[in-house]
């Protein structure tokens, strides 16, 4: 018989590997165990049959359904251990899943390693929609028509979740119209999550929020420059266009072994887990009900969907999460906890209508039936509770990876357009935000600016080098960016269609006038020199 050893499930940061395949995608893995730090060994699948196997199996019999098929013949052999199995497309993504779910919670483990699926996420992750563009409003606008596109707009229907906000996509491209059909005929669950459609020109989207290029395409000038553009083709990109990651097997592979990429599902997981015990649930009374090191494939994988989106709850209520200890004076009020439970339950009724399960009277795990994927007002209290929980430990699931929640703190940012920087202005600025983050300690400072003046530009580079502050640029839609500030517009967390107003905790001036009836001023010359501050 086949044998794993002592394995008993994939850890992040197994020293040993085993691939199996003699595919190109194969030796790209394979380069990305390495880079992990693991011992890789590449062999031929006949190699499986020779009767002694050990570490952690990555199998790629050259297509999805031999891999599966492979990985099905290969487990019924084992006692315990891992299979990691290669997939490329989002139907075999949720078939390698339901080969988990068929092996039930013994020994032996099937986890998809799937390079668009890691890169749909670490989009979502680095360039997300409800950070990008202030408000978050509008619809997620894909510009061209590939599989990389499937697993994108797949993850912005688990993401785009956010009190009174549901999933709105257009796919951009002649052939989207029809591309978008089948997407809908293979995933008929995205009808019953948002709206999803295919529009052949950019001039038939309204209120776009966000661009994920996945090819280039002449569409793209048809957009403001106020609307993020994040650059996921090939070839060159726009000035203001942030690069985001691609379908690279070599780094899915290498994360794929990366302990840190699962530590927030840890840590949701084991809030779970301890609760459950704590109400006198016992261990392995239901699959859930297991440590992280035994728990099943898709149990961990809803962990992980559910930690990618603590970002979007944090910043529909202006906060995030950042290194460090968590201050005493943060607390969710009882209106945030509500509008984001429902969010959360809209969130989690996505990902289980992706997973295949529908609305039941019963709950039947066998047919995937749930009385649960209802609307949040018709659940009973007890039932509203459990998306209540989540979002009531956001803070210390945090703090057991060594992060807090800040609320940010806006700060508009304006000069005088002739003012030129002096000698000293670099050093007294630092000092002057490190003065703002004494007197708010338990907030993030986010600079808002329009960048048009070369005095504003200097101290945007500043606060972005030391890393003393996040950028929001305000730029409305028909200005153009300075030729001057695009890179630092590549740069800017948000983008906003109109300047800060009222809503500013204070307001920065770089200049030698003092502008008069400004609320919550500080001002500085431009040689750096401070004039005027609250706290003064």
């Amino acid at each position: 018989m086949l044998n794993l050893g002592r394995l008993g499930g994939l850890v992040p940061g197994a020293r040993r590997v085993m691939i199996f395949g003699d595919t190109d995608i194969a030796g790209e893995v394979a380069r990305g165990a390495a880079r992990a730090g693991c011992r890789v060994s590449r062999h031929d699948i006949s190699y499986l049959q020779s009767g002694v196997v050990s570490g952690t199996l990555i199998l790629d019999a050259g297509s999805e359904t031999a891999t599966l098929a492979e990985a099905r013949r290969t487990a019924s052999r084992l006692e315990s251990g891992t299979i990691a199995v290669v997939m490329e497309s989002w139907n075999g993504f949720t078939a390698a899943l339901a080969l988990d779910a068929e092996l039930g919670t013994g020994g032996v483990r099937v986890r998809p390693l799937c390079a668009a699926e890691d890169a749909a996420r670490s989009v979502m992750r680095r360039h997300p929609w409800w950070r990008l563009n202030d408000g978050g409003a509008g619809t997620a606008v894909i510009l061209g028509t590939c599989s990389f596109g499937e697993h994108l707009v797949v993850a912005l229907f688990r993401a785009m979740h956010l009190p009174g906000r549901m999933p709105q996509v257009v796919v951009v491209a002649p052939d989207a119209p029809g591309w978008v059909a089948g997407l809908r005929q293979r995933l008929p669950p995205l009808d019953e999550i948002g709206s999803v459609i295919g529009a052949v020109r950019a001039t038939e989207v309204s209120e776009a929020c966000v661009i994920y290029a996945t090819a280039p395409s002449a569409e793209i000038t048809s957009f403001s420059a106020a609307v993020p553009l994040v650059w996921l083709a090939g070839g060159e990109a726009p000035a203001h266009a942030r690069r985001g990651a691609r379908p690279d097997w070599t780094s899915a592979a290498q994360s794929f072994f990366d302990p840190k990429n699962d530590s927030r599902a840890k840590a949701i997981h084991d809030f779970y887990y301890e609760a459950a015990l704590r109400d006198g649930n016992a261990p392995g009374s239901r699959p859930s009900m297991m440590a992280w090191a035994a728990l099943p494939e898709r149990f961990r994988q809803a962990s992980r969907y559910q930690g990618d989106h603590v970002a979007a709850k944090l910043a529909a209520i202006g906060a995030r999460a950042v290194a460090g200890r968590q201050d005493w004076r943060f607390r969710f009020s009882a209106g945030e906890v509500e509008a984001l439970a429902r969010a959360e339950h809209e969130r989690w009724s996505a990902v289980q209508r992706l997973d295949g399960w529908r609305f039941g009277e019963k709950r039947d795990d066998a047919a995937r039936l749930t009385p649960f994927l209802a609307p949040y007002d018709s659940l009973p209290p007890e039932i509203q509770d459990r998306d209540r929980m989540p979002v009531r430990q956001i803070p210390a699931q945090l703090a057991r990876i060594g992060q807090a929640v800040r609320r940010d703190l806006k700060v508009s940012l304006s000069a005088n357009a002739e003012a030129v920087p002096g000698i000293a202005f670099g050093y007294q600025f630092r000092a002057l935000l490190a003065q703002i983050a004494a007197h708010y300690p338990d907030r993030h400072l986010v600079l808002c600016t329009s960048l048009r003046s070369a005095l504003e530009r200097r101290a945007v580079v500043i606060a972005l080098k030391k890393k003393l502050a996040s950028l929001c640029v305000a730029l409305p839609p028909d200005l153009a960016a300075p030729a001057e500030a695009e890179h630092l517009l590549a740069q800017a967390e948000t983008l906003m269609a109109s300047p800060l107003g009222a809503e500013a905790a204070l307001h920065i001036h770089l200049g030698d006038d003092v502008p008069a009836g400004t609320r919550r001023l500080v001002a500085m010359t431009p040689g750096g020199s401070l004039r005027v501050a609250p706290w003064l």
